[in-house]
């Protein structure tokens, strides 16, 4: 059997969808047990020893680790539906630009460009495929906005606006250099004054 972290998700996901058609509810429950450690977990269609081998796998203990690295004290429990949503990350601050962009990132966590045929086999996905699963996953994260917002807010800019804007943001101090401040970038302002 493949060892990877998709190949097990997609297990999980398969004997989910056999145990519970409405979604998450059943599993919400049994991994509140897990999580607090319940010694009689609400288990009846064996979901929980899916989860025990999900955990058991090497990958899935690589992943542990890796986490353990950036984070430090990471207990082994994962929510294995977690890992398709879409997050939101505030990054470390590990240099200048990071630090004077204050910026967000956006993790799409483990699109896979495979999928299961009829016979169970296992398909190659083409880019397109695979962007339009990304996409998917990233909207999943409207659902958790308000009802009312679920169209992307666009904002264009028309060129003519465009100086006005770098002038009243560089009289603010957001400059080309604050932004990329890298030797490059700062030549390259100093250049533009003198």
């Amino acid at each position: 059997m493949d060892n990877n972290v998709l190949s097990q998700l997609s297990q999980f996901y398969r004997d989910l969808s056999k145990v519970d058609t409405s979604g998450s509810a059943y599993w919400s429950n049994l991994y509140a047990d897990i999580v607090n450690s319940l010694e009689n977990k609400r288990d009846k269609g064996g979901l929980l020893n899916s989860y025990k081998k999900f955990n058991k796998f090497s990958s899935t203990k690589r992943l542990y680790h890796e986490i353990r690295k950036d984070i430090g004290d990471f207990e082994d429990l994962i929510n294995p539906l977690e890992l398709f949503i879409p997050k939101i990350v505030t990054p470390r601050i590990i240099d200048q630009r990071i630090k004077n962009q204050r910026g967000l990132f956006m993790f799409v966590p483990f699109v896979d460009n495979y999928g299961v045929s009829e016979n169970g086999q296992s398909t190659f996905i083409g880019s397109d495929d695979v962007k339009e699963r990304t996409q998917t996953r990233i909207n999943i994260l409207r659902l958790f906005s308000s009802p009312e917002n679920q169209q992307p807010v666009t904002f264009v800019i028309p060129h003519e606006k465009k100086e006005s804007i770098r002038t009243e943001l560089e009289s603010m101090g957001i400059t080309e250099s604050f932004i990329y401040p890298d030797p490059s970038h700062i030549a390259h302002e100093i250049s533009k004054y003198y």
